[in-house]
């Protein structure tokens, strides 16, 4: 079990591994975690420490960030990550009841004044304001999960591909109109397949060059395990970190808005 914790706030655990300051993994898979001191007081919540990095490159640029729509965003996870930073947070879903567990989440980490939720398709969102960030974590086959999901393999067939890939382009295309001008818009997938990451990026800076990619800053508890790709973006694997219980694939790119 992974956990994020909170800035400026401390849990009291003694097994288990960190990883920075903010990532806190528990080797105990039986772990009931509402029995953590903190949970009720929304010191932490439950993210794998992959998930938790696209926006932890955003905060390493150092940029100055002050509005941030997070789609795709339930069940939340990056939504409180983005409140944590001190961003103004807009976080779009297009299921009610995944949005449901979000607002939840917001309860106990007492954010939920901090976050506006809409409940929309991202390919049908309007696009009446700009923002600073734009995250899209787009649907995919979550491929990047085979540590712990070893079946997917079995599961995902040509046909589910096409569909997502054709699905993460098509949102990908339309998050393009909610960045601010020398904005960012970070697209991440769970996904260990390049058609999901870096062709699906590659295709889109071919259409759109007003975009272009942005430099990647590692943190240090990552930076001897993984490489930057020549092209900029950011690989994750499966085996990176093995010999600390591993993390999930995915695919980081962070582009500009030039």
């Amino acid at each position: 079990i992974d956990l994020y914790i909170r800035q400026g706030t401390k849990i009291d655990v003694t097994d288990g591994i960190w990883f920075g300051n903010k990532h806190w993994r528990c080797e105990d898979a039986g772990l009931d975690i509402r029995q953590i001191e903190g949970f009720d007081d929304g010191k932490f919540w439950v993210q794998n420490i992959a998930a938790s990095l696209p926006l932890e490159l955003v905060e390493l640029l150092g940029r100055d960030i002050e509005t941030a729509l997070d789609l795709c965003a339930a069940p939340g996870g990056k939504t409180m990550q983005m409140v944590d930073m001190g961003w103004d947070v807009t976080a779009v879903d297009v299921s009610s009841r995944r949005l449901q567990r979000l607002s939840e989440n917001l309860v106990r980490c007492h954010m939920d004044e901090s976050v506006e939720l809409v409940r929309s398709d991202v390919r049908r969102y309007p696009a009446e304001k700009t923002f600073d960030v734009v995250l899209l974590d787009a649907p995919c086959t979550a491929t990047g999960t085979i540590r712990r999901h070893p079946d997917l393999l079995w599961q995902k067939g040509e046909e589910t591909v096409d569909e997502l890939t054709l699905l993460q382009a098509e949102m990908l295309k339309h998050a393009r109109h909610f960045v601010k001008k020398d904005g960012l818009l970070v697209y991440a997938v769970c996904s260990l397949l390049k058609d999901e990451g870096e062709r699906q990026i590659e295709q889109f800076l071919s259409q759109f060059p007003q975009f272009y990619m942005e430099s990647i800053v590692l943190p240090e508890w990552l930076n001897t395990h993984v490489e930057i790709l020549n092209t900029g973006s950011l690989r994750i694997l499966p085996d990176h970190l093995m010999e600390k219980g591993g993390m999930d694939g995915f695919y980081i790119a962070i582009l500009r808005h030039g």
